[in-house]
């Protein structure tokens, strides 16, 4: 997963196990800690958000009914 800008527009780009090319999503809003990409075409997911909230990542992927959360905590050494 990278996020990557072409021509002022900002992508995240997700490369799957076993996959040659990524999955385009375009970012399609920026926030302070926080951003969406979305790729309507795609099967699933179509939306992917992530926020920065009390020191923890959050994302969410949804498309359809479907969504699922994910939170990522930073693991201290």
């Amino acid at each position: 997963m990278k996020l990557v800008e072409l021509n002022n527009t900002w992508n995240l780009e997700i490369t799957g196990k076993g996959e040659l090319k990524p999955t385009i999503f375009k970012v399609t809003n920026i926030e302070k800690e926080q951003f969406t990409s979305e790729n309507p075409n795609n099967e699933f997911p179509k939306l992917i958000k992530y926020a920065f909230e009390d020191e923890i990542l959050k994302a969410r992927i949804s498309g359809g009914e479907m969504e699922i959360p994910f939170e990522f905590k930073r693991i201290q050494k």
